[in-house]
């Protein structure tokens, strides 16, 4: 649980901004093995993500690195009286050795905006929420941004939990 909460604590402490996008990095240590963090990688965007031959773009076991393009949640606000539903896309990262491995998300860029049924320009990740961005509140602008960081950092939460808490799955 420590471990967590350190984790937890460093993937904050990385959180920076490049270019007005997100970036996050986390590295850890594991008693685990470069060929179980692998198996458990796999397993891991097998259970996240629907479809994880869609969203893998390169899976290199001998190299020890799984890269794939995801696609958050709909966001839905309320502003300019109208409901807007957001997606965003990012690219995530992950490294492995023996006893270590490493996850980056970085690339993350508006995919869609809509409003009913019509295309309004992106709302991209922004670190300056102070701007009104066509018409948005900065407190509606920060929220929106904030649900887009809690959703993304769940994503690093949940992956290093997967790998401290999986046990070998050979001893059923």
């Amino acid at each position: 649980m420590k471990s967590l909460l350190i984790i937890f604590c460093s993937i904050l402490f990385q959180l920076s901004f490049a270019q007005n996008q997100f970036k996050w990095e986390t590295i850890d240590s594991t008693t685990k093995s470069k060929e179980q963090l692998y198996s458990l990688t796999k397993m891991y965007i097998a259970e996240k993500w629907k479809s994880a031959n869609d969203v893998i773009q390169n899976d290199d076991k001998d190299g020890g690195v799984i890269i794939l393009k995801g696609l958050t949640q709909k966001f839905t606000y309320k502003y300019l009286m109208n409901y807007h539903d957001f997606t965003y896309q990012y690219t995530m990262k992950f490294y492995f050795k023996d006893k270590k491995y490493k996850v980056q998300l970085e690339d993350i860029t508006c995919h869609s905006h809509y409003v009913v049924a019509n295309k309004w320009n992106c709302i991209e990740p922004t670190e300056n929420t102070s701007n009104k961005i066509e018409g948005m509140s900065s407190e509606k602008l920060t929220e929106m941004m904030a649900a887009l960081k809690k959703e993304l950092g769940a994503i690093f939460l949940s992956y290093n939990n997967y790998i401290y808490t999986s046990k070998d799955k050979t001893d059923w």
